[in-house]
């Protein structure tokens, strides 16, 4: 049987269907291999394969560890726990328990070996299509990858034999078990429940223990029947102090493709390295989710009521609390939304590219496109850097559906930013061949960092962003309290001409894709009704004088001619036929030698 096959009835076990998305993706990495074969088995450009392969298998590596990690750290506090309720009863080690914690550790002993085999089968496959002159750098940086898999999977079932001795020793006297798989599967299946997630008042970022994942519910206002809205959030605290980056999504209820990208992020996430705090709330507008729409359960638009008013109506209260409870927390921010329904977007970023950290962060994302926009009033964004947290937003597609060539690219973005904050490495330092690798996993070049205290006194708050300039009038650096951001920030007077740029910061882009800088950005509105054709598609150029799009009555006469006003890159359009007066057809981009100064917006409500 082809390995791709046994991963994949691996997979689909029923005591695996929740580990599903944490499987090596054995299937990808062939097709990524496959790309860049020629006919004859032959690499196109070995150099191009390697630059898009390394980061996907950071990735992986980092899933797999990460999941072993975090299992085996519940099984081994849970244990503990049932011994001192067994201890605390007077009663003896309960087998039963035992019985579910040792089969729990044999099937994560399976997910090791299952997929430290296919890390191995996929390396032999690399390694087979090498030519005798491949370069030496890429084989030695091969067999590297190749020996840190058998070390990591050698450490694992080390630490789970361990874990097996602290059961046996917790749980009382060793004695063999004898028990049917099958059986004991389906019984540990019924004793399973979902762990209680606390439901807290207060995002005390303070009182989480460093070195973990922390997940709670966040008590807003009070809804219609008396019961408090709640905001899911997941926090990463890493053992070392550091700055807070906060990540929002669905402010907007239908606009999804924020959510897969956070639980891709924290499958990554190493809290033992990790300098700082990372929180990610998949969903910051519960009722407009629920009903599947974009504003709040009163359909007011969330995005426009900040910084809300603890004395207003229903979605000035709760964005006043969501301002107060979580935002300010932050010190740096990134808000994931998609188009609105019944439109189309490509992927792109609007921030304030003459701030000097928003541009940063923004470039950082490597979108197709970065719009110049000083955020409109009553945005999430606007408040964030009200507050002087520096913000954008990333853009990610259309609503209601999970795109998913822009979530990975998106997800890129993020770690990017995670890399240059110096908050997560995702294994770059162990690339001793690249030069810009960073230094050791919770080390500085010159100095130790401090380490975040326990839980019983955590890591100190870092200070909010203090900006300074450099000898360049143009170029400025970011100081934050836990990250090393020595090098001078971008030019910012000048987006980039005539047409495209391609940023080098960061890892690979999977779009592999140039970004446009906009200085500005303008969405067009229909002075006509009837049915609407849009013609180019996003992110391409269109000409002054070429024509848009075109509104027909229901005769079929054409009653409006959109042409371009002047040369422009589609960002995102309108895909729905039925079009009224007022109603939105296109968003322009323009490229241009200078960004305006003072407020600039793209003209939407």
């Amino acid at each position: 049987m082809k390995f791709g096959k046994t991963i994949r009835l691996e997979q689909n076990l029923s005591w695996n269907s929740k580990w599903i998305d944490l499987f090596l993706e054995y299937k990808e990495l062939k097709q990524l291999l496959n790309a860049h074969i020629d006919s004859f088995g032959r690499f196109k450009n070995v150099h191009a394969f390697m630059e898009e392969f390394k980061p996907r298998w950071k990735r992986e590596v980092l899933k797999i560890d990460g999941h072993l990690k975090r299992q085996m750290q519940t099984i081994r506090t849970k244990v503990k726990q049932d011994a001192e309720k067994a201890q605390a009863g007077g009663n003896g080690p309960d087998h039963e328990l035992q019985l579910k914690w040792v089969l729990s550790l044999k099937r994560l002993a399976r997910y090791n070996e299952i997929n430290h085999e296919g890390q191995n089968k996929f390396i032999k496959k690399v390694l087979k299509h090498l030519e005798d002159d491949t370069p030496s750098d890429v084989v030695a940086s091969i067999e590297k990858l190749s020996e840190r898999v058998v070390q990591s999977s050698a450490k694992h079932a080390q630490e789970l034999d361990s874990l097996r001795e602290e059961i046996d020793q917790l749980m009382g006297p060793d004695e063999k078990i004898e028990y049917d798989e099958t059986e004991a599967g389906e019984r540990l299946n019924e004793l399973e429940v979902d762990e209680p997630v606390p439901l807290l008042s207060e995002l005390a970022l303070e009182s989480l223990p460093p070195g973990q994942i922390t997940r709670l519910k966040l008590a807003l206002v009070p809804n219609e029947v008396g019961d408090y809205i709640t905001i899911h959030v997941t926090v990463a605290k890493g053992r070392f102090a550091g700055p807070v980056l906060g990540i929002t999504s669905a402010l907007h209820g239908n606009e999804l493709n924020g959510i897969p990208l956070i639980f891709r992020l924290f499958r990554e996430i190493d809290v033992d390295s990790m300098k700082g705090t990372l929180v990610a709330i998949p969903v910051l507008n519960p009722p407009g989710y629920q009903r599947r729409q974009r504003g709040f359960h009163d359909g007011q638009d969330l995005n426009r009521l900040f910084p809300g008013n603890p004395d207003g109506n229903c979605g000035q209260t709760y964005v006043h609390h969501v301002l107060e409870k979580i935002i300010k927390k932050f010190d740096y921010h990134i808000d994931m939304h998609t188009a609105s329904f019944g439109r189309k977007n490509s992927l792109y970023v609007r921030a304030d590219m003459r701030h000097p950290v928003s541009h940063e962060m923004a470039l950082l994302q490597h979108p197709q496109i970065i719009v110049h926009n000083t955020a409109p009033d009553g945005s999430l964004r606007s408040a964030a850097m009200a507050l002087g947290i520096p913000s954008i937003t990333v853009e990610i597609g259309d609503p209601l559906v999970f795109h998913n060539k822009f979530v990975s690219s998106a997800l890129y973005g993020v770690e990017n930013v995670l890399r240059w904050l110096d908050v997560q490495s995702f294994g770059d330092e162990e690339d001793d061949e690249d030069g810009d690798a960073n230094t050791e996993s919770g080390k500085n070049d010159d100095s130790t960092p401090k380490e975040a205290e326990s839980s019983d006194a955590a890591a100190e708050e870092p200070s909010k962003t203090d900006m300074r300039r450099l000898d360049s009038v143009d170029s400025f650096v970011a100081l934050s309290a836990g990250a090393s951001m020595a090098s001078p920030l971008s030019p910012l007077t000048k987006p980039p001409s005539p047409h495209r740029r391609t940023s080098r910061r960061g890892s690979v882009n999977p779009l592999h894709t140039k970004t446009t800088i906009c200085a500005r950005s303008k969405w067009i509105y229909s002075p006509a009704g009837g049915v609407l054709r849009v013609r180019p598609e996003v992110n391409t150029w269109v000409t002054q004088g070429e024509i848009l799009a075109i509104v027909q009555n229901l005769f079929g006469d054409v009653v409006f001619t959109l042409k371009a006003p002047a040369d422009a890159i589609v960002v995102g359009k309108s895909t729905n036929p039925i079009c009224a007066s007022g109603d939105r057809i296109i968003h322009l981009g323009y490229v241009e030698d200078e960004l305006p100064k003072g407020k600039v917006d793209d003209g939407h409500t």
